[in-house]
C-alpha cells in the first residue's frame, strides 16, 4: 500500500510495481483498483483486425471495477479508435492520464484514462491491453 503512494496510480507506476513484486501487470491493476479509495476500473480489452469500413479495433473482454465505480461495460464494447488506449497498444508502451470522453449505452461519460501494454501468451487467448479508467 505505500508504493501506491497519494493519490492516482499511472500506468507507468502499475508497469513499475509489476516488475518489482514480479507480479503479472493484469493482477497488480486489479488490486491497485481494489485498494483505490475513490471510483476506479481496471477494463482488459483485446485487438482485432479492423475490418473493411471499420476503424475501432479494441474491444472490452471484462472490466474489474472497485465498489464505488458506476458505469458498466459489457463485452465487446467498442473503445474509441482516438482513445489514449490505442496509442498504448499500437506503441506497446504504457501512456497516462488522459481525460476522454465514452460514449456508453447513449450516455457520455468521462474518465481519466490510463492504458498498459500486457504480454501475449501462445498457450491462451489473453487481453491485450489494461485500461485504468477514474470517473472525470
Amino acid at each position: 500500500m505505500a508504493d501506491m503512494g497519494k493519490g492516482r496510480l499511472g500506468a507507468a507506476k502499475v508497469r513499475d510495481l509489476a516488475v518489482r513484486y514480479k507480479a503479472s501487470v493484469d493482477a497488480t491493476a486489479r488490486r491497485y483498483v481494489g485498494l483505490f479509495a475513490g471510483p476506479a476500473c481496471v477494463l482488459f480489452a483485446e485487438y482485432r483486425e479492423p475490418g473493411p469500413r471499420t476503424v475501432v479495433s479494441l474491444f472490452a473482454q471484462y472490466a474489474v471495477p472497485n465498489e464505488k465505480f458506476t458505469a458498466r461495460f459489457y463485452k465487446g464494447f467498442k473503445i474509441n479508435s482516438k482513445s489514449v488506449a490505442n496509442r498504448a497498444y499500437k506503441d506497446q508502451i504504457a501512456v497516462g492520464a488522459r481525460s476522454e470522453g465514452w460514449n456508453m449505452g447513449g450516455k457520455w461519460n468521462k474518465f481519466q484514462v490510463e492504458a498498459i501494454p500486457l504480454p501475449k501468451f501462445q498457450s491462451k487467448a489473453t487481453a491485450d491491453l489494461a485500461i485504468v479508467l477514474y470517473p472525470w
